[in-house]
């Protein structure tokens, strides 16, 4: 840290010798405020918006840190010059960054019954708004089928059924006209994230979808193992599951979809960026290894009739 702290000192002091020189220089800076706390981050961001008051200095900044760089596309950095990037096959490309502002209410909740995607990304989010409204949350009839939507349960509602909570919570006009169960659009939207070749941006209500439905194909599991499912919690169906069966080969898999998988899905507007981190790709893989799991218990099953 304090090598970091030093090496920072002497690149300013290189900066301010060049700005009495009034010498042309294209700055690279590389994740600047990593590793320093809030306060020493707010001093480097006015820094670097001083910084930009000078003609002959130009900034190519670098940050792999999405609350540092939301923070540089809201006040020092020009959208048009907010670029994410982006690996595809074997190809970097740099797009235009989205989400920097309210994602929630500007992409998700605006596309909620247009986008499937997005409407399952609206769910825990609405049910977390309950959980803020209503004192006796637990027993509202709006987190009760909210939470059957997006967990394994044997009463699943419908895409009407959640929409209306949806509309009531936010005031919303939208509508879908669709019997189609929750369920089977969380298996819809998992198939075509699998079978799409393109997998880009911060694609936010894709990874939360990909996370509810891994969860969920996982909680099947456990309940096919003769595991009482937890309310809501899959941390106490896997331990129930440990306890049952301390040396399955399937934990590893199950642990991994504790770890990265169920915080993820309860994102808020102003703090996401820990699903950031999450490739679509890496999420692909741990939905491909926990139906792999369900496939060895289907065979299983058969083996024993």
């Amino acid at each position: 840290g304090e090598r970091r702290a030093l090496s920072l000192l002497y690149f300013m002091f290189k900066v301010e010798e060049r700005k009495i020189k009034q010498q042309r220089t294209i700055l690279i800076i590389d994740d600047p405020a990593d590793s320093f706390d809030y306060k020493n981050k707010a001093a480097i961001l006015q820094y670097l918006r001083d910084l930009t008051n000078i003609d002959f200095f130009h900034q190519i900044i670098l940050t792999h840190n999405f609350d540092f760089f939301r923070a540089l596309s809201l006040g020092i950095v020009h959208r048009k010059h907010t670029l994410v990037a982006n690996l595809e096959d074997t190809t970097i490309k740099l797009l235009p960054a989205d989400g920097l502002k309210n994602y929630f209410k500007n992409i998700i909740l605006k596309n909620v019954s247009k986008c499937k995607f997005s409407f399952l990304a609206a769910i825990p989010f609405t049910r977390n708004i309950i959980e803020y409204i209503y004192q006796e949350y637990e027993t509202n009839e709006g987190y009760i089928l909210l939470t059957e939507a997006i967990h394994f349960r044997e009463k699943v509602p419908t895409k009407d059924q959640v929409l209306e909570v949806i509309n009531k919570i936010f005031n919303t006009p939208c509508v879908t006209s669709s019997s189609q169960t929750v369920s089977s659009l969380i298996d819809e939207c998992a198939d075509e994230i699998v079978g799409s070749r393109k997998k880009g941006g911060l694609d936010l209500e894709k990874k939360i979808s990909m996370c509810i439905a891994i969860r969920r194909k996982a909680e099947h599991y456990l309940s096919n193992s003769n595991v009482s499912l937890s309310t809501d919690k899959f941390g106490d169906s896997l331990g129930k599951y440990e306890k049952l069966n301390p040396d399955s080969p399937a934990l590893g898999t199950l642990r991994k979809v504790g770890i990265t998988v169920c915080d993820n899905i309860h994102l808020n507007s102003f703090m996401y960026e820990p699903i950031i981190d999450l490739s679509l790709d890496y999420l692909v893989d741990l939905y491909k290894e926990v139906s792999s799991l369900m496939d060895d218990c289907g065979s299983r099953k058969v083996a024993n009739l």
